[in-house]
């Protein structure tokens, strides 16, 4: 395994907090959002007949927080309504999300 010294972990550090200070100032935009989609759930194993998938759906709320152009952040809550009923220990959940998200890239000329 390769082992990094205390110096290139200091020069690293140094260089990723730079990195997030050089910034254009007009390219700051905060975006406020809705978002949705559909989940499905399904049971895998030896003792799931009569179990169908289950589908739902699932909705949250978005910031988008531009440091620069090419840089953003995106925190968001999402609250998700997924599960089924099933008396056993023998099976295993597989879970799967379709989210949606419209972005719209604008073209730049320096």
């Amino acid at each position: 395994m390769y082992k990094i010294d205390n110096n290139r972990k200091r020069a690293m550090i140094v260089i990723a907090l730079f990195s997030f200070l050089i910034y254009d100032g007009n390219a700051q935009e905060t975006t406020f959002g809705l978002k949705g989609g559909l989940n499905y759930s399904s049971v895998v194993g030896d003792l799931t007949d009569g179990i169908k998938f289950r589908f739902s759906g699932h909705v949250g709320l978005f910031l988008e927080i531009a440091f620069t152009e090419k840089f953003q952040l995106q925190p968001e809550l999402l609250y998700s309504s997924q599960g089924f009923q099933f008396s056993t220990d023998l099976a295993a959940i597989q879970n799967g999300v379709l989210l949606a998200k419209k972005m719209i890239l604008e073209p730049t000329c320096n």
